[in-house]
């Protein structure tokens, strides 16, 4: 019941934390890419496990494509959660108001970005907005079984989510959570897979130019021991 679970801006703020951002995970897409691709070959030990992905074989069926979808799918369906209880409350404060928008921003952002991965393996085509896409839903569900839609339909709801970020989204340079370099970097891929170069290389230059970030050369790797507490902050120091 949301009523009872959602009274105030925290409470709001603690199931961002604590209940959407926990669902995002990249473990789907990183697996896909990696044995799908030619970036790993089958090894010597354990070689049964993924055969077929190896040999380019992906079924409905298969326990990545299932992830994929139902991950992303109960990523979706929080931040509707969140969004369906954020209309119950009303900041007292303008500085509530302010935390309140950027509560409701950051979430809109992993909506969008789960329905833009979503698309990117399930829709016929990405360039062509006339498309299939995938289920769309703005609201909380539970079983209920819904049609797939046209890509201009969950298109239009990744641009709706963004805009609303640009214009509310408080900004923090914590890379473990939704901020401007990050929706600069989703928009680059998001245009680039739409075919809209233009838009895409506006993006990425923006990253490029305004993150304060820089790639790691190759020859800059930590010279301690591998995998030592030193090593690992050695390597990670880009994030400080």
């Amino acid at each position: 019941n949301n009523q009872q679970t959602f009274k105030t801006v925290a409470d709001l703020q603690k199931y961002l934390m604590g209940d959407v951002y926990t669902t995002m995970s990249n473990t789907g897409p990183v697996i896909v890419s990696a044995f799908f691709t030619d970036e790993t070959g089958l090894g010597t030990a354990n070689s049964t496990l993924t055969p077929g992905m190896h040999q380019f074989f992906l079924y409905p069926s298969d326990a990545t494509s299932s992830s994929l979808w139902l991950s992303n799918y109960a990523t979706i369906n929080r931040v509707n959660r969140l969004l369906a209880a954020a209309e119950l409350i009303t900041p007292t404060t303008s500085a509530e108001q302010i935390t309140y928008n950027s509560v409701i921003a950051q979430a809109r952002v992993i909506r969008a970005f789960a329905y833009f991965t979503l698309e990117t393996y399930f829709s016929t085509d990405l360039k062509n907005d006339d498309a299939l896409g995938v289920i769309l839903t703005t609201v909380p569900v539970n079983d209920e079984k819904l049609p797939r839609v046209k890509n201009s339909e969950i298109f239009g709801l990744i641009d709706s989510d963004l805009n609303f970020a640009d214009s509310n989204l408080v900004d923090n340079t914590n890379y473990f959570y939704i901020s401007k370099n990050f929706i600069n970097a989703f928009k680059a891929r998001y245009y680039l897979y739409r075919g809209k170069h233009a838009l895409a290389k506006q993006f990425a230059t923006k990253v490029i130019n305004e993150s304060g970030l820089s790639l790691v050369g190759v020859n800059t790797l930590p010279t301690s021991t591998t995998g030592s507490s030193a090593w690992h902050t050695s390597l990670n120091s880009y994030a400080s």
